[in-house]
C-alpha cells in the first residue's frame, strides 16, 4: 500500500466508521477524508427498483411498501445532492438482478470540492 500512495501526486486517506443507535433508530455512517489538495468527493446511496424518493432539507424520505427512511447527507455549503434513475449522462441509478437485464433504480449522489481533513456524517433513520 505503501508503494500506492507513493506514486499518487496527492493520495486522499479514508476512514469508515458506521455505528447502529438502536435506541434512536440511526445509523450513522462517517466518513472521514485527509488530502493536502482540493478533490471531488462523491457519496453514492443506491436504492431499490421499487423505492420513491423525496426531497427532505440536508436529505431524502425513502418510501418503500413496506416503510420509510430518512437519509440525512452530510451538510457542507459546497456540498450537493442529485437523484438519479435511468440516467445515461452520467450513467447511474441503474439495478441488474441477473445478466444482461438492467431496471431503473434511484441511486442519491451528494458531491463536494473539499480538501484538508473533513468528517462526512451520513444518517439513515427508521
Amino acid at each position: 500500500m505503501d508503494r500506492q500512495r507513493k506514486r499518487l501526486a496527492d493520495p486522499v486517506m479514508h476512514e469508515r466508521r458506521i455505528s447502529l443507535e438502536k435506541i434512536a433508530r440511526r445509523v450513522v455512517v462517517e466518513d472521514t477524508l485527509r488530502m493536502a489538495k482540493e478533490h471531488h468527493i462523491e457519496l453514492f446511496f443506491h436504492c431499490g427498483e421499487s423505492c420513491h424518493i423525496d426531497p427532505l432539507q440536508h436529505g431524502y424520505v425513502i418510501k418503500q411498501e413496506a416503510g420509510m427512511l430518512i437519509l440525512r447527507l452530510p451538510h457542507f455549503k459546497a456540498g450537493s445532492s442529485s437523484v438519479y434513475q435511468g440516467s445515461s449522462a452520467p450513467i447511474s441509478g441503474w439495478v441488474s438482478r441477473r445478466f444482461d437485464d438492467k431496471q431503473p433504480s434511484p441511486t442519491i449522489v451528494w458531491r463536494a470540492r473539499l480538501e484538508g481533513e473533513v468528517t462526512l456524517r451520513s444518517e439513515i433513520i427508521c
